[in-house]
């Protein structure tokens, strides 16, 4: 397992950051072109496997994920590496961005992306730091929210939308599931799966690096 930074103008691992750079103007992530957090990209090669599923991505948040004495030297080694320590990193499959088409990895990125969020009080308001006047940013978890605005983004592109889900190893049910919500989405009609936020292809947990 070995990681590595994008290469502006390369062929094989194309730039991830002019993907965000051109999503963050949609409305769904609205907060990201208004507060411009600092975002970094990280491509990770070999196998990516956690609980029998493989890993198309994840979005961490460095300064939350190291504690203690190892939380400086993480930062350190993150500066050293990009130059500054991001609110966002984005790490994506290697295996999977080489084959993926164009659209393929705008779906991912917009879907990583979705997991960028500002935190919000129990009224539902997004929280605001005194001390700095910045939003308090989080990782949002999968929920229904977020697969509806991926449907209703991409929808209308059916098979790479299918390619993405099967790639990332989600159910057949689940699968079943979408295809219908590509005939509701066309028609107009509203998109309710019926499974969950629990279902476990769309929780948010950590990969098991063990």
């Amino acid at each position: 397992m070995t990681y590595a930074l994008p290469e502006v103008g390369a062929n094989e691992l194309p730039d991830p950051r002019l993907i965000y750079d051109r999503l963050i103007k949609m409305p769904e992530h609205e907060h990201l072109d208004q507060y411009r957090p600092d975002v970094a990209f990280l491509f990770r090669e070999g196998d990516w496997v956690t609980k029998h599923r493989t890993v198309l991505g994840m979005t961490y948040m460095p300064r939350d994920g190291v504690r203690g004495g190892l939380g400086l030297l993480f930062q350190w080694m993150l500066e050293r590496l990009l130059g500054y320590e991001p609110i966002f990193l984005f790490v994506l499959n290697a295996n999977y961005w080489r084959r993926a088409s164009n659209l393929e990895r705008e779906i991912l990125i917009f879907h990583e992306m979705s997991h960028a969020a500002i935190d919000t009080d129990e009224n539902g308001a997004q929280r605001i730091s005194r001390q700095t006047g910045e939003p308090v940013w989080c990782i949002r978890a999968h929920d229904l929210e977020e697969f509806n605005s991926v449907v209703e983004r991409y929808g209308d592109h059916a098979p790479d939308v299918m390619s993405f889900l099967a790639a990332a190893e989600v159910g057949k049910k689940t699968l079943a599931e979408v295809k219908n919500a590509m005939e509701l989405t066309k028609s107009g009609a509203p998109f309710r799966p019926a499974w969950g936020a629990g279902h476990p292809a769309w929780q948010n947990g950590e990969p098991d690096e063990s």
